[in-house]
C-alpha cells in the first residue's frame, strides 16, 4: 500500500529501520525538536516506518508506521 496522504503541498521526510538505527537517529530527533519551534513557510512532517524514537511519540509532525522492508519499496511508499 502507499503513504496515505493526499497531494496536499506538505513537506515529508521518511526514514526507515528498526531500533537497531537509534544511535544513527540521535541527531534527527534534535532536527524534529528544532523545526517545531522554527517558522516554516510549509507544513511537515517526519514519517518513521519501523521504529519511531520514544522521545518523538506524540509529536504533532511525526507519524509511524509499520516496517517496510526495502528501501525501493519504501520509496514507492512515500509516493
Amino acid at each position: 500500500s502507499r503513504s496515505p496522504h493526499p497531494s496536499d503541498n506538505v513537506i515529508r521526510i521518511g526514514h526507515i529501520g528498526d531500533f537497531t538505527h537509534r544511535q544513527e537517529m540521535l541527531p534527527l530527533i534534535e532536527v524534529v525538536k528544532k523545526l517545531t519551534t522554527s517558522n516554516l513557510p510549509m507544513p511537515w512532517e517526519f514519517h518513521f516506518a519501523g521504529y519511531t524514537p520514544e522521545e518523538l511519540d506524540g509529536h504533532p509532525n511525526v507519524r509511524s508506521f509499520p516496517y517496510i522492508k526495502g528501501v525501493d519499496a519504501f520509496h514507492a511508499w512515500l509516493r
